[in-house]
């Protein structure tokens, strides 16, 4: 799992959370790092599961455009928009916006694992987005 947030803290635990569910993780500050690290992935034939994507990023490319980008070379990315603003129009609406599940902040495990658990278990009964 390619976590990119710019919060090293918020960072962290997310990849402290994943890592504790089982998964490997890799860490990346804004949406630049995590293109590149999405595309290095995919070129030593070790592609990433799915990607975390902080939606705000001052200063750098936030998760958003970072995921518009990656798809547009890998239809198939599953991606989760996080955010702690639940203004955001994006976590309200994230199918519009071309993520396949949501996870807000602060990190919990229970939501994270289960969020990742449906997206990469999909079941016809079963939506990720609830």
């Amino acid at each position: 799992i390619l976590v990119m947030d710019d919060m090293e803290p918020m960072m962290h635990v997310a990849g402290e959370i994943l890592t504790m569910l089982g998964y490997d993780v890799s860490l990346t500050a804004d949406g630049v790092e995590a293109i590149v690290a999405y595309r290095e992935a995919i070129e030593k034939g070790e592609p990433f599961c799915a990607v975390v994507f902080d939606l705000t990023v001052p200063g750098g490319m936030g998760g958003e455009e970072a995921c518009r980008q990656i798809r547009e070379f890998d239809p198939e990315l599953l991606a989760v928009a996080s955010s702690g603003y639940s203004t955001s129009n994006v976590m309200s609406d994230w199918k519009a916006f071309g993520f396949n599940a949501v996870v807000a902040k602060p990190y919990r495990i229970k939501d994270m694992g289960w969020v990742l658990y449906r997206l990469l278990n999909p079941s016809p009964s079963v939506d990720a987005s609830n």
